[in-house]
């Protein structure tokens, strides 16, 4: 049964409830594919929290200028561009639950290493 969908600006556009279904879009109904995403924006955003605090951290012990300061933790193994460029090639590829997977352990493994460096720029190591 055609579904018949009015669009303002486009005029009419029709599609066939039969059409076949996407991996991704079974996916995306799948418990484990929402936690998995959800473990993945937690990580990543882990990663610039630990960031933004170890620079705010850094700043207020040492006299620092604030270029350098930028630049002192934004190493790691999965730093924001190589995240972004993990999830486009997962969307272009139609991979995106290996890309969500891939960014899930290695930006919680960033943020470790980036909370180490952190811990040794401040002395505590």
């Amino acid at each position: 049964m055609p579904v018949t969908v009015i669009l303002p600006s486009c005029g009419r556009f029709e599609a066939s409830s039969s059409m076949p279904r996407s991996d991704a879009r079974r996916l995306s109904h799948h418990p484990a594919s929402a936690a998995l995403a959800a473990a993945a924006c937690g990580a990543s955003l882990c990663v610039s929290y630990v960031k933004a605090k170890g620079e705010a951290a850094v700043a207020s012990s040492k006299n620092i200028p604030h270029a350098t300061l930028n630049k002192l933790f934004k190493d790691g193994l999965l730093t924001f561009e190589l995240r972004m460029f993990v999830l486009i090639v997962g969307l272009l590829a139609g991979q995106v639950l290996i890309a969500v997977a891939f960014i899930t352990v290695l930006a919680s493994y960033t943020a470790f290493q980036r909370l180490m460096r952190i811990s040794k720029a401040l002395g505590n190591v």
